[in-house]
């Protein structure tokens, strides 16, 4: 809606880079996440899809949060249907795919909230779907629950060309910022890399959502980032939020490094 927004400029810059850190894949296979909810990786993902559709690349973004599902609601649609139903075998693939109101632009609803998200997530069912998706589209776009709360995510990654992670100032808070650190150490993830949502006071003078990359060295000893991810305590630990806020960007520069 606002074109020429600091909003829109960043997920061009955003989408520019990604399209030259994957220039060699015909399809575009992009992972979203964070560290905990609230960080803005849905809002991320919708918008990221949006650019690349609109440079003309035909774009599908995929609601793979199963626990906490939202992204069927910024289309206007529930989750009656969506990959939860495709996973357990009640639906077809091209079923759930729907076209949005914008050109090049289609969407999955995450669909009805299963028992067991985890292990849906990592039936071969899944890697039959993407490939479905690989041969049918440009560019898929893959929000996932925030990898610090759930299982998941960490599996998923490994799937996928491009794993962004989103990092939001004055709400990240620092420890969490270790999370992916042993896992890109271990060799367990690769193609990680950092997307800075919130920044107040930029270059842009804008108070809202601008973005910047790099590469990502960061995972958690253990789950200690269990913030209730189901909705109830988060104005809790607001307080315990804004004590980091002072010290995130020089961890962040630490850990993120952009080549």
């Amino acid at each position: 809606d606002f074109p020429k927004s600091a909003v829109a400029e960043s997920f061009r810059s955003l989408r520019s880079a990604i399209t030259y850190l994957a220039s060699g894949k015909q399809t575009k296979m992009i992972l979203v996440t964070s560290s905990v909810s609230g960080e803005g990786k849905t809002f991320t993902s919708l918008n990221l899809a949006s650019a690349m559709a609109l440079s003309s690349k035909k774009t599908v973004v995929v609601g793979g949060d199963l626990r906490r599902p939202k992204l069927a609601s910024y289309f206007g649609e529930t989750d009656r249907v969506g990959l939860s139903t495709y996973l357990i075998g009640k639906i077809e693939a091209e079923e759930i795919v729907m076209p949005s109101t914008h050109e090049n632009l289609w969407f999955v609803p995450s669909g009805v909230i299963p028992p067991n998200p985890a292990e849906l997530l990592q039936t071969p069912r899944l890697t039959e779907f993407l490939d479905y998706l690989q041969s049918r589209f440009d560019v898929v776009v893959f929000d996932t629950p925030p990898m610090g709360l759930v299982s998941e995510t960490i599996d998923l990654m490994r799937l996928f060309d491009i794993n962004l992670y989103v990092v939001r100032q004055n709400y990240t808070v620092k420890d969490h910022l270790v999370m992916i650190n042993d896992l890109f150490n271990n060799k367990q993830v690769k193609n990680v890399y950092g997307v800075f949502n919130g920044i107040v006071n930029s270059g842009y003078h804008y108070e809202g959502y601008n973005y910047g990359y790099g590469n990502t060295y960061l995972y958690s000893q253990n789950n200690k980032y269990m913030y209730n991810y189901y909705g109830d305590d988060l104005e809790n630990k607001k307080k315990k939020i804004k004590k980091s806020q002072r010290n995130i960007f020089e961890k962040l520069g630490k850990l993120f490094k952009v080549k």
